[in-house]
């Protein structure tokens, strides 16, 4: 059976997005019980001048979040969880998953080139931010009012530039992402659809 976005999806749990906040929180504990969580996201966190020379942290920074400030990881899971599950059931497992890894690469993109070179960065809004752009695609192509949520994030996006310790250098580069690969699998979807009528 084929959706109204033009995907053939058979997908009954967001098995991706359980597996994600899994490994998520699974590495958290980690980082608080194993590591310390200073030295944990000085492993592991984004820092554009290491980035290059240690390469993990391009993915493994997307699931390094701050251990004094349990709501840094508690709102990035929930948002994944409200919007994830959405995406993954419009557009299948792997193009979600493809998605939230573009905004996750993008992120870390977007931070070496607009942060300083010795900032840390951590956290999974970078991906979240792909997964929220990638639905209000979809809910614009199926003609849903989403325009409160474009409100919110873009006021999202603003906020992070004025407030300390947000890295809205990797919000903009997640959300470009996300916007990118949700565009070409809906663009392909299209194709699709054009051809078999």
């Amino acid at each position: 059976m084929v959706n109204n976005l033009g995907f053939k999806v058979t997908l009954r749990r967001p098995l991706a997005t359980f597996s994600l906040i899994g490994a998520n929180i699974a590495f958290y504990l980690y980082g608080i019980a194993v590591m310390g969580g200073a030295q944990w996201q000085l492993t592991f966190g984004f820092i554009p001048a290491l980035a290059l020379t240690e390469p993990w942290r391009w993915i493994t920074s997307a699931f390094v979040h701050d251990t004094g400030f349990i709501l840094h990881i508690g709102l990035n899971m929930l948002m994944l969880w409200v919007f994830g599950r959405q995406v993954e059931g419009g557009l299948g497992l792997w193009r979600f998953l493809t998605i939230y890894g573009t905004a996750v690469i993008a992120a870390g993109v977007a931070i070496m080139l607009l942060a300083p070179a010795v900032s840390l960065h951590v956290g999974a809004s970078g991906g979240v931010f792909g997964v929220i752009v990638a639905y209000i695609l979809m809910s614009r192509k199926v003609k849903a009012n989403v325009n409160a949520l474009m409100i919110q994030a873009g006021a999202w996006l603003v906020v992070g530039v004025f407030v300390a310790g947000i890295s809205w250098q990797g919000h903009l580069g997640g959300a470009i992402g996300g916007a990118v690969a949700t565009w070409i699998f809906l663009t392909q979807a299209d194709r699709t659809l054009k051809a078999r009528q």
